[in-house]
């Protein structure tokens, strides 16, 4: 069985990526078992680097779909490609 969540809101900072990453947080504590994936579509790579700043490995798989805006600093915060 599959499960699909969408957290989308057209504001910006509106702790869209603090509730995914909750949300996949709270399901793998639930039941280890489970396989989580967020997938992040945003070019500010906010998920990657949330769970890139603690030093305890994440239960599930964070992936960024849109590469970051070559304008931003992105390329400064060691923004890698996850997806081909």
């Amino acid at each position: 069985m599959s499960l699909v969540i969408a957290v989308a809101n057209q504001k910006g900072g509106s702790g869209k990526t603090t509730i995914a990453l909750n949300l996949a947080g709270a399901y793998c504590d639930d039941d280890p078992s489970l396989r989580v994936l967020v997938i992040d579509a945003d070019s500010q790579n906010s998920s990657m680097r949330a769970t890139s700043a603690g030093t305890e490995p994440y239960p599930f798989i964070v992936v960024n779909l849109v590469p970051p805006d070559q304008t931003s600093d992105a390329k400064s915060r060691g923004w890698r490609k996850t997806m081909t």
